[in-house]
């Protein structure tokens, strides 16, 4: 008896390491938001987000857009079944998310055609916020945790979890923007957890 595995084709994301040079004109324009939320545009209408502070980025907009253009194309050849256009990509919008203490994001998805999540300050450890919950198993527990969500060949659904805490800062992923996914709360830290998106179209 002969057998092979068989694997249905799937999506996936890319994980991408910036260095602190890569992020320096974006942690400008978000400190500077920082220093006055007064000042800056707010994005709630625009986003799925149970968060009180999130707002547009305008000033490292375009640098992010030649910073990470290239991750289109990366994108589409680690994952060549992925039907979208060939050229013509730009960055549509982003923005920035200060999220505090037991603030979330529920299951949703971006406009246009890939989208992107960029830790820049996190101010805990999962192990730390796994211990709020100790009768949780350790596989099962995603508290604090950005999480995919997608329908498997049974038409189950399943989870793929990012355990985003401080050893996460500086890393972005990158993903098509249907992709349903979800942030859960975090509850160890008065300080923000500081994030960037925005989507490609």
């Amino acid at each position: 008896m002969e057998i092979n595995e068989v694997n249905f084709s799937n999506l996936g994301f890319l994980k991408i390491i910036l260095s602190d040079d890569d992020v320096k004109p974006i942690v400008y324009e978000v400190e500077q938001l920082q220093k006055n939320f007064d000042d800056a545009v707010r994005f709630n209408q625009g986003l799925a987000g149970h968060l009180n502070n999130e707002y547009h980025l305008f000033k490292c907009k375009k640098y992010m857009e030649s910073l990470l253009l290239p991750l289109v194309y990366e994108y589409k050849k680690v994952f060549p079944h992925f039907v979208c256009k060939d050229d013509g990509y730009f960055l549509e919008n982003t923005w920035v998310n200060f999220q505090t203490k037991h603030e979330f994001n529920p299951v949703h998805y971006h406009m246009g055609t890939f989208s992107f999540a960029l830790w820049l300050r996190v101010p805990y450890l999962m192990e730390d916020e796994c211990r709020i919950f100790p009768h949780i198993k350790p596989e099962e527990n995603i508290t604090a945790n950005f999480c995919f969500q997608y329908t498997d060949a049974l038409g189950e659904i399943q989870r793929h979890p990012i355990p985003a805490d401080k050893n996460w800062e500086n890393s972005l992923i990158f993903f098509p923007a249907k992709m349903r996914h979800f942030v859960n709360p975090f509850y160890t830290s008065d300080d923000y957890r500081i994030s960037v998106s925005g989507n490609f179209a």
